[in-house]
């Protein structure tokens, strides 16, 4: 065995009372909210019980599921480890077919939105090793068989077909939402050459589907693996195998509620695929229908969308009256295609295009013609995807053109769209905005017991202006929200939220409903909250799901609370405003704490964020207003957390160093924090005012190495009314003063500028004057005469006179000239002032 140096030995014992002293913590307090990192299987099936295995972090010891969607019981958490747990779920014969989101709780809070998928029939998982045709067993069709796509990892599963069965399979990776799982699938026959091979599809996007006709006896082999032979433990998939029909597309992709319709797909094994349906009455825009045909479901749907309102082929070549769909296919390159509809003068509409988002291969650009063929709109991409969408005013009655093409020219039978041509109405959003775009950070709202925290409300809104009521419905017991209406100036409103100290530990889903009241009637709208799973590039995202409740948790009570001073005045432009932050420390903890000021108004900043020492229990946080902040009435809170630890590695690592020269027998350090929920304080009120001490600096010019005054003038009627410190500010280097006294009723503030020799030269117009003094008992700042002008020249120059005023340019030719005394009715130097005479220098 190698010798330990002693230096080693302290290491190793540092590093365990590290380990013991954050076990203790975590005892102590709140670790923050669990984590799920991966979901295995991904998938159960519907009337049968199955059980998933989660894992992540923070998990706890009695962790419960919060579920988004009817269907699914949960009988039993059985937890392995801090980070694993196994859920042990039944689905009913009726739960819904797809994704059904869930987080898990904890006493710490609520884990990230993760996905449970229900098949239709039940799920099986990949038998390993299944990497080749040796090591296979044949599956039975219909399966839905749930794995794990590791690195490099291929998995193969064999069926056997008589020839002519059908052999349809669909792969669902992505769309579990776990990874970024780019799969490829592919079906070989049972000589092992491969019949297809399907990386994305219009429908599907990364997720592929394919069917084929088995031309022979024999085993088949579907393949499944990542394209780029990645992979990993959260790369999960399931793969529906059997003889459903899987049609590349259904179309028409829509029609009127109620009706019947008959739906032409393209199957992805070839042929043409028939299914008359009845369409739902009270069901839209969107409706998912899983193609029934020969008696079998498809396991996933097919996207249709479903209006009150008649639809119309490209056959038709009659204006239609409004509002209509408009059907049809760009079966050639380069077709266009022209739809015709009755408008009146004054009619507000919008046609927009359904094509990439009902798997349509159509990249549309979208056109309207007046009657006289002159174009009144173009669209390209709407900002929220590749379907065109124009909203215009009829200018004039008669018939208009709406005229469709793709924009690459081309075509073909996958190039199909739906046009909807109705009246735009007004709607509301609503949703809970985080820092970070793309992430699930503040998507749910953790409030610890007996404490608050701020929540940011958005608001959408389309085709109206106006203040929005905010109705909540089911928010927990012992929770209250303190803001109930967005104003019409808002997008985004600061709401507190807070917990009693006896508030019921738990999580439940709120309704939270916005009503408008505008002059073409009552707007209505809920919370849409986008959940990016995995995102792309830019503001794209892979995959994502919208929840319409908004996730409430009362979590364990956080070491400290934090109370925000109400201001001893109001803010003025181009002043200051110091507050006071307290925070108030709960047994055991002693950490600093970091305040801030998250939400301001418009033009303020704040000097920050301040750190409440070990020991400490206030901090004071300065605003500054910038000249052109906006006034208004404001609310302000305070944010506090654990401050960030030191980053510095030498005194990170002497502390350690310290603690094991004491024989780790020191006091007990304070508690961690990590993961300790970000707390609020209420709202205190702020108004942003004019500025109430006005003045102008008089410009004043001097030379290199000289002395001189230099005045701001208070204007009348603002004297500033208490005793107060001025500083001159904006002095270009090497040009000093010193602060100056201001009294009550003083109505001019003089500073003696020192310029030293190798002062800037040139015009100078950064001065401004700030005042600084008590106002109520609490200090204010207050910046007059801001854009003063100090000329400097070279010495021997003159360009002012001794009191630093300058001269005009005749009086400085004359000075300059040794004339003297400025003449009567001229600005220039007072008689007892020295004149100076012209240098003999010719650089003069």
């Amino acid at each position: 065995m190698l010798p330990v140096s002693r230096r080693f030995r302290q290491l190793i014992l540092g590093i365990s009372l590290v380990a013991v002293h954050a076990q203790w913590c975590r005892a102590a307090y709140p670790v923050g909210p669990p984590t799920v990192e991966s979901v295995v299987p991904a998938a159960g099936g519907r009337g049968t019980s199955f059980s998933i295995l989660l894992t992540g972090g923070k998990l706890g010891t009695q962790p419960e599921v919060l579920l988004y969607r009817e269907g699914l019981r949960v009988d039993r958490v059985e937890v392995m480890s801090d980070n694993e747990a196994r859920l042990h779920i039944t689905a009913s014969r009726e739960a819904p077919l797809g994704a059904h989101p869930f987080r898990i709780r904890t006493s710490g809070g609520l884990s990230e939105l993760r996905l449970i998928h229900v098949a239709a029939s039940a799920a099986t998982a990949e038998v390993e090793p299944n990497d080749s045709a040796v090591d296979l067993v044949p599956t039975a069709i219909p399966a839905t068989i749930t794995g794990v796509i590791d690195a490099a990892d291929v998995d193969s599963f064999g069926i056997r077909l008589a020839k002519g069965e059908r052999l349809s399979a669909e792969l669902e990776a992505i769309r579990l939402g776990g990874e970024m799982t780019d799969a490829v699938l592919t079906i070989q026959g049972p000589d092992g050459r491969t019949i297809v091979e399907v990386d994305d599809t219009a429908a599907t996007r990364q997720d592929p589907f394919a069917s084929i006709v088995a031309q022979s006896d024999g085993l088949h082999y579907v393949r499944v693996r990542e394209a780029g032979y990645g992979g990993g433990p959260s790369n999960t998939y399931v793969l529906h195998l059997g003889s459903f029909a899987r049609p590349s597309y259904l179309f028409p992709p829509g029609g009127e509620a109620g009706a019947k319709l008959e739906l032409v797909g393209a199957d992805a094994a070839g042929g043409r695929l028939v299914e008359m349906i009845e369409l739902p009455r009270d069901s839209g825009p969107w409706w998912d229908h899983h193609p029934l045909i020969a008696g079998i479901r498809a396991p996933t749907p097919t996207p249709l969308r479903v209006r009150p309102y008649p639809s119309v082929g490209e056959s038709s070549s009659e204006a239609s009256a409004w509002p209509v769909a408009f059907h049809g296919v760009l079966s050639r390159p380069g077709e266009v295609d022209v739809h015709r509809v009755r408008l009146s003068a004054g009619d507000e509409v919008q046609a927009e295009v359904f094509a990439a988002r009902v798997g349509s291969r159509l990249d549309s650009l979208l056109e309207v013609l007046d009657p006289d063929g002159s174009p009144v709109a173009r669209n390209d991409d709407e900002e929220d995807g590749e379907d065109s969408r124009i909203g215009f005013r009829a200018a004039v009655d008669g018939d208009h053109r709406v005229v469709i093409r793709d924009k690459r020219g081309d075509g073909g039978p996958g190039f199909f769209y739906r046009i909807e041509v109705e009246k735009p109405l007004a709607r509301l959003r609503l949703f809970l905005a985080g820092p970070v775009r793309k992430s699930q950070n503040r998507q749910v709202i953790a409030v610890p017991r007996g404490n608050r925290v701020l929540v940011h409300i958005g608001v959408r809104r389309e085709r109206f202006s106006g203040p929005v009521r905010l109705d909540w419905k089911g928010v927990p017991a012992g929770v209250r929200l303190d803001h109930s209406e967005i104003q019409e100036s808002e997008y985004l409103v600061p709401v507190v939220v807070e917990a009693a100290a006896d508030a019921p530990l738990g999580a439940t889903l709120a309704t939270l409903q916005g009503v408008a009241s505008t002059i073409d009637g009552t707007v209505h709208g809920g919370f849409e909250q986008v959940v990016d799973l995995v995102p792309g590039s830019g503001d794209s995202s892979y995959q994502s799901v919208t929840v319409d409740r908004v996730a409430f948790v009362v979590t364990d009570p956080a070491p400290y609370r934090v109370e925000l001073s109400k201001p001893s005045g109001p803010l003025t432009r181009d002043g200051e405003l110091t507050l006071t932050a307290k925070v108030e420390r709960s047994s055991g903890f002693v950490g600093p704490v970091e305040v801030s000021l998250p939400y301001l108004p418009s033009g303020v900043e704040m000097d920050g964020p301040a750190t409440i020492a070990e020991g400490e229990t206030e901090a004071s946080l300065r605003l500054f207003a910038r000249p052109d902040a906006d006034t208004s009435a404001w609310r302000l809170t305070a944010e506090a957390r654990p401050a960030p630890p030191r980053r510095d590695r030498r005194e990170m690592t002497l502390a350690i160093m310290a603690q094991i020269g004491a024989g780790g027998t020191g006091r007990r350090r304070s508690a961690s924090t990590e993961g300790t929920a970000t707390v609020a304080s209420g709202f205190v009120p702020l108004d942003l005012v004019e500025a109430v001490v006005a003045g102008r600096i008089a410009t004043t010019s001097a030379e290199q190495g000289s002395e001189t005054m230099i005045e701001c003038v208070l204007e009348p009627g603002s004297p500033f009314v208490a005793r107060a410190e001025a500083v001159l500010e904006g002095l270009p280097p090497r040009v000093e003063t010193v602060p100056v006294a201001v009294e009550p009723g003083d109505k001019s503030v003089r500073f003696r500028l020192r310029i030293d020799p190798t002062a800037p030269l040139g015009d100078h117009s950064a001065l401004v004057c700030r005042l600084r003094g008590d106002v109520g008992g609490r200090p204010a700042t207050y910046r007059v005469g801001r854009g003063g002008r100090l000329v400097i020249g070279l010495p021997g120059s003159t360009t002012g006179a001794a009191d630093g005023r300058p001269l005009s340019p005749l009086d400085t030719l004359r000075r300059r000239a040794g004339a003297g005394a400025a003449p009567s009715g001229t600005t220039g130097a007072p008689s007892n002032i020295p004149v100076e005479t012209k240098s003999a220098d010719p650089r003069s």
